[in-house]
């Protein structure tokens, strides 16, 4: 489709939504469903014949729209994407997924449901857990397989085990591909930066996986040729969703380096493989509620969660963690204040920073960031 280097295209895409790989996809009949977060698995939605897109307030500039349903304790990401969606960037779409992620995220969701589900738009909920354990995997197994039923019938697929072990397989060899993009960064010459890997991950989200795949193979391969630079301070990210690589361009400046993290949009996704299994459908729940590192909505994680930050920021040799929280998310607001306890006790250097989903102030996070890489 077009002569530009991977990682042009890869910014083009991570920098709009309807994007023209989805263009020509929904051209030539093809259907896309927008989900929030990792919890619902794209696999099932691989295996029905439909693009996955993760969904973001990408290109958001106020909350004007949003605030008449949604009022200013909610946090900044809930109400840019209402905005977004009802200014209609979001038309492309042919169905939505939602699930009980937090209270803001519902709380958008179904004002999303309630004020566009006339336009011919597919909703459906899956209630996830929020406990791990065997009882609780069985339950997910069941939400999902109950998701999957849903598909079939709404679009007229049949989705079977065979189709959902080649969606998995797919899925982790991209999974396999990303994480030589992490191994990229952690000698002591950096090969790419972290907002590019952010990019990079990003844009897997927004577009056919198997055009992704080509793309990302073709982009590995230009940045093993690359000589790279000397790393500079070694920091590592810490956080939520992140759908601004302008902010990770603003931490690694000319003298820092994010050359790994524990964020949704990278490590959290793809630091292990899902298991190939008779039960395809219970592989995808076990992988997402036991096996993938958890975040604060799984309760009574976070002991191990800050154990498994501390290991891989150990084998990053990294100098310092930048924990970055959206202004008005409840469940990181105590992450955060739990992993500085535990920071401070273990030696582990770190800055704290809010932000809201629009950036704003960024000569402020420049300057407390430089204070910070002073002090190590």
């Amino acid at each position: 489709m077009s002569n530009k280097k991977p990682l042009e295209i890869f910014y083009e895409v991570a920098g709009t939504l309807d994007n023209p790989y989805l263009q020509e996809w929904k051209a030539n009949g093809g259907k896309t469903i927008g989900y929030y977060y990792s919890w619902i698995p794209e696999e099932i939605l691989m295996a029905a014949g439909i693009t996955p897109f993760r969904l973001r307030a990408t290109g958001a500039t106020g909350m004007e729209r949003a605030d008449k349903y949604l009022s200013s304790i909610n946090c900044s990401y809930a109400r840019c994407h209402l905005n977004q969606v009802i200014a209609g960037a979001y038309n492309f779409l042919d169905g939505v997924i939602g699930f009980n992620a937090c209270d803001h995220i519902r709380r958008e969701y179904d004002n999303w449901e309630r004020l566009l589900n006339k336009n011919g738009k597919w909703f459906y909920f899956v209630d996830v857990p929020q406990k791990q354990g065997d009882a609780q995997t069985q339950r997910y197994a069941s939400q999902l397989n109950r998701m999957k039923s849903a598909i079939e019938a709404k679009f007229g697929v049949v989705i079977t085990d065979e189709k959902l072990n080649y969606a998995i397989h797919l899925q982790n060899e991209i999974r396999g591909l990303q994480r030589k993009l992490y191994e990229m960064r952690m000698g002591s010459v950096i090969k790419v930066s972290g907002a590019d890997v952010l990019t990079a991950i990003l844009a897997g989200f927004s577009m056919p996986k198997q055009i992704y795949l080509n793309l990302l193979k073709e982009y590995i391969a230009e940045v093993e040729k690359a000589e790279g630079k000397p790393a500079g301070k070694r920091l590592m990210l810490l956080g939520g969703e992140f759908e601004n690589p302008e902010l990770l361009s603003i931490i690694e400046g000319k003298s820092a380096n994010i050359v790994t993290d524990m964020i949704w949009d990278g490590n959290r996704s793809i630091m292990y493989d899902v298991p190939i299994g008779s039960d395809p459908i219970y592989s995808l729940a076990d992988y997402n509620l036991n096996i993938r590192p958890q975040d604060p909505r799984t309760a009574g994680t976070g002991k191990v969660r800050f154990e498994q930050i501390k290991e891989v920021g150990e084998k990053a040799k990294v100098d310092g963690y930048v924990h970055v929280k959206l202004a008005l998310c409840d469940q990181y607001l105590f992450d955060q204040d739990d992993f500085n306890a535990f920071a401070k006790k273990n030696g582990m250097p770190t800055l704290r920073l809010d932000t809201e989903y629009i950036l704003a102030s960024t000569g402020q996070i420049k300057t407390r960031v430089q204070a910070f890489l002073e002090t190590l």
